[in-house]
Formats: structure tokens, sequence, C-alpha cells
């Protein structure tokens, strides 16, 4: 079974449960209610004596995969036993299913499909996001070199879960939308949906003009040189220096 929502299990009297998620075991749910999305297989034991004294074990299988609203690896939609699919809607249009009991998902979107018994009588819905797209950083000016020697900037084009930053092997507190100091800047980005994308940028030292200030104190200072140049030519005896030998 294939569900959105949290899963009650119950398990009957004098049997031992056992839970795994995602291939991993988990302590069972003190209230019987399996939240986190996930791949689930409950495996329950039921003791002698349990029905009708009965000396024989049983051993009873249980599988369901609890999706998360935004879903990334979802390829293959497959009806629960005893279930066909009803119907497929992608963004409220409505899909032709490959098959009553499986339909390959091919674009992204909002789905919401219908789950009916085959002898009637129960039918329940479904509905998701699925997004396969890794989110994207807008760089700006584009890198075309091996490392940039200007401002460079970024700006996340969606929402996303997390952006990770390091800086020079270093995690960085707050990850930063101007690149300006030399060295290497790393990203990890992931959206809702579990996709990620990882950046690599280096910034090299770079070749700032001089400023203002700079600029008015070195003609200042050239036309004091100058000054006192023009000034000591005119100074007897000079001549002589400058041109000596």
């Amino acid at each position: 079974m294939t569900v959105t929502d949290p899963v009650s299990f119950k398990p009957v009297e004098h049997s031992i449960v056992t839970v795994k998620r995602n291939g991993s075991g988990m302590e069972t749910s003190g209230d019987g209610v399996y939240r986190q999305p996930g791949n689930y297989h409950i495996r329950m034991l039921i003791l002698p004596g349990a029905s009708g004294g009965d000396s024989r074990f049983y051993e009873v299988n249980f599988y369901f995969t609890i999706l998360p609203k935004e879903v990334s690896m979802l390829n293959l939609l497959t009806a629960p036993e005893g279930f066909v699919i009803e119907k497929v809607e992608l963004e409220g249009r409505e899909l032709k299913a490959d098959n009553s009991r499986w339909h390959f998902l091919q674009e992204d979107g909002r789905y919401r499909v219908r789950f009916s018994r085959e002898k009637g009588g129960l039918s329940y819905d479904i509905s998701f996001n699925r997004d396969t797209q890794a989110p994207l950083l807008a760089i700006s000016p584009v890198l075309d070199r091996r490392e940039m020697k200007e401002a460079v900037y970024l700006e996340p084009t969606e929402d996303m879960a997390s952006i990770e930053m390091h800086y020079n092997g270093r995690i960085a507190p707050i990850p930063v939308k101007r690149l300006e100091l030399a060295g290497l800047y790393q990203f990890h980005l992931k959206d809702r949906a579990g996709n990620e994308r990882y950046y690599e940028i280096r910034m090299g030292e770079r070749l700032r003009p001089p400023s203002a200030k700079v600029i008015i104190i070195t003609l200042i200072g050239v036309g004091t040189a100058a000054g006192w140049f023009f000034t000591s030519a005119d100074t007897p005896g000079f001549y002589n220096i400058v041109h000596s030998g």
C-alpha cells in the first residue's frame, strides 16, 4: 500500500511485532501510528494459543510506503494488492493510466491518484508533488574561468530546504550572496523533495583600482616633486651637478 497519511497498525494479542523502515530496524510505535515517510515492513509473529488453542506459530508480513508531500525518487506507482488505479490526475488534468495495476510517472507536478478495491466498496486518494529537478543558483557573471577576479553574485531560483556553504574547507554559519574574498567557496543545496546540487567557486585575488583619495595624494606628490625639480633647476650650480662628468 502506498499512502501519504499516517498509518495505524494494531497487532493481535499474544504476538511479537518487529518494524523496519527503509531496511533498518526501529522501535514499534507506542500509539500504533507510523507517521514518518519511508518504506515499512512490519513482521507479526503470532504465538501459540493466540487463536483457539492452536499450538502453531503464525507469521504475517505487512508492507506499505508513506510518501512525503514532496517526492523525487518516485517513478513507478503501483496499486496495493486487491486494488486498481481508478484515476490519475496531474495539475487537475486527468491522465490515462498505463495499466490498472501500475502507472509510470513521467512529468513533474501535483498528482492526485485514486485507488479502488477490485471487488468494489472501498477507495482512497493520495496526493503528492513530484519534483525531480535539483535546485539552482543564478550566478552573475557567468563562471567562465578557473578563478574569478571580480565580485560574484548568487541568487537561489527556488525555495530550498537548506543551503550550506563552506569557505576554504570550513563551514560558514550564514551563506552569502556576494563573493569577494579570495578563496574556495563550496555550496550544497537541497530542496524539500530531497533533490541536491553542489557548486564550487574559486575567487582569486582581485585587482582593485586605486581609490580617489589615493589618486589625489599621488597627484599632489607628483606636483610637489615636479615643483621641487624645477625650483632646483634654477639654483646656481644645479646645472653643473646634473651635467657633471
